[in-house]
């Protein structure tokens, strides 16, 4: 995790137009790192995150429409805060191990 970061911060990740996972990677409760460490601050899994999980409309269900740009503005926003946090709480944790060896 600390060279993904010390990469971004020296420009050396470059952008992409598609995605390179597949859909919903990573968006799961935060399970898995030991510990405890995992706080469930995924977004997904009913949730109610930034993009909540809904199944496949019906045949007679009508789509709802595309959000406002102040709209996806917003969201997007809200979701940049979340992964702030989460990647504050992995940096300080990386740090707490690295300083036990």
């Amino acid at each position: 995790m600390r060279q993904a970061v010390e990469a971004y911060k020296a420009g050396k990740l470059s952008t992409t137009d598609a995605a390179n996972v597949q859909a919903h990677a990573g968006m799961g409760i935060g399970r898995g790192m030991r510990r405890g460490v995992g706080r469930g601050a995924g977004m997904g899994r009913g949730a109610g995150g930034a993009f909540p999980q809904t199944s496949a409309p019906s045949p007679t269900a009508t789509t709802s429409p595309a959000p406002s740009r102040e709209e996806e503005i917003a969201s997007l926003k809200g979701i940049a805060g979340t992964l702030r946090k989460q990647l504050a709480e992995v940096m300080e944790r990386l740090d707490r191990l690295e300083k036990e060896e």
